[in-house]
């Protein structure tokens, strides 16, 4: 079980020391084993302390590349505080003054900027080595010209961003976009809209290719069977709306395809 102490001056011998092992104990206390003090052997696996709130558990690497352990040796008793860990603190970014950052051992952190409170998160998933090549990012606050935003950009490049009144969602190759603002809004590239549709206050639909083709036939049907007057000029209309009708537009790929897609 957990016992708390008390810190008292001379009682203690303070140390730095290596983490060479992090594991749970069957009461579910975190447990760390630290490398031998001076010429001591391996000491025992001793209950982590860490500040309230938050609890890191160090991954075990190599000698000299392992997250340090500040250690109080009351007689045989441990006490043990996981410190920083160089081989990933080299690896973050720069801090502001009163800045701070959370992060793990992949790579992975969350910085909170000294400066203007901008919290950015940084996820890499996909690495060449050591080296990400893949990550996805989140930034909260403020942008590198001081303006508020809030920038979702995924790994493969779709993003989701707001600045200042503008909304922007993009595909990852940048060329199918949504945006709004104060002023409306706009799209660009290839969309499909499944369903039904409605465009403006009089809620007009806008039907969908399968509906407008088979609209088309039946007009084509009507103008087939139509016997249009000797001599004024209706023969040559009707082969006109029966071509364009009948045999033109409906079967044309080109705008089926459109339809289907959208506008």
């Amino acid at each position: 079980m957990y016992k708390p102490f008390r810190v008292q001056g001379p009682r203690f011998e303070w140390d730095i020391a290596e983490i060479t092992l992090s594991e749970y104990t069957e009461d579910g206390f975190l447990g760390l084993q630290i490398g031998g003090l001076g010429m001591d052997p391996g000491l025992p696996t001793a209950l982590a302390n860490h500040p309230y709130g938050f609890l890191g558990r160090p991954a075990t690497g190599e000698e000299g590349k392992s997250a340090l352990a500040l250690v109080a040796r009351e007689g045989d008793d441990l006490h043990v505080w996981a410190q920083g860990d160089p081989s990933i603190v080299a690896k973050l970014p720069q801090l502001t003054e009163g800045g701070s950052v959370q992060y793990s051992r992949t790579g992975t952190y969350a910085v909170m900027d000294g400066e203007d409170g901008t919290w950015t998160l940084y996820v890499p998933y996909a690495f060449s080595g050591e080296t990400p090549t893949k990550a996805h990012l989140v930034q909260v606050g403020l942008d590198s010209n001081g303006k508020p935003v809030i920038n979702i950009q995924s790994g493969t490049g779709a993003s989701i961003c707001i600045l200042d009144d503008k909304l922007t969602i993009k595909n990852a190759a940048g060329d199918t976009w949504m945006s709004l603002d104060s002023a409306g809004g706009a799209f660009a590239g290839n969309w499909k809209f499944a369903g039904a549709l409605d465009i403006g206050a009089t809620s007009f639909p806008v039907a969908l290719a399968p509906l407008v083709t088979a609209c088309l036939q039946v007009l084509a049907s009507v103008f087939s069977s139509w016997t249009p007057v000797p001599n004024d000029g209706g023969a040559a209309l009707k082969t006109l709306l029966t071509t364009m009708l009948g045999t033109g537009w409906p079967a044309s790929p080109t705008v089926a395809a459109t339809m289907t897609k959208g506008f």
